[in-house]
């Protein structure tokens, strides 16, 4: 059966059918211990950037949220992601250092990486991929926000070439 996905103005709720595979106790998957049991989820998840191909979902998840979003039966796996609730790794007073020419449309994870081209211009998607510690996939989706934005521009070809922050 088909894993449901509800898209709500402040959650996103995902109810797949089927339980825990066997064996694993919900301790185990809290800790780290997992392995995809619907591919068609870890799709979803790793397009929203909390997993990747290494493993590492479920801690990536209980780092920006607590464990009570997941509801396990044996009959089924039920998670809900709010939107409007505080994550973990945000302290509650976070700077306005955001420049005053980006749009509003721009995300502010995106700004990470704007601000990392600002310091180094010559960075590459790998070492903006390392040191944010998101996936090269998320990396080329911020830059291009940030290009279709205006606010960077690619000089040279990919080997070689550098980021130019435009001033507006």
């Amino acid at each position: 059966m088909c894993p449901v996905f509800e898209l709500f103005s402040d959650r996103l709720e995902i109810t797949s059918y089927g339980s825990l595979i066997d064996g694993m106790t919900e301790d185990e998957l809290f800790t780290g211990c997992s392995r995809p049991r619907n591919r068609e989820i870890m799709r979803i998840y790793r397009d929203v950037d909390k997993v990747e191909q290494l493993g590492s979902g479920m801690k990536r998840i209980l780092a920006s949220y607590t464990p009570d979003i997941f509801k396990i039966s044996p009959n089924f796996f039920h998670v809900v992601f709010r939107f409007d609730r505080p994550t973990r790794n945000v302290p509650e007073n976070v700077p306005e250092n955001v420049p005053e020419n980006v749009p509003e449309n721009v995300p502010e994870n995106t700004l990470e990486v704007y601000d990392e081209i600002k310091k180094n211009p010559a960075i590459t998607i790998l070492e903006l991929s390392r040191m944010l510690k998101i996936t090269d996939r998320t990396v080329k989706r911020y830059l291009a926000l940030l290009k279709e934005n205006g606010l960077i521009e690619r000089v040279g070809p990919d080997k070689g070439g550098h980021w130019h922050v435009v001033e507006k």
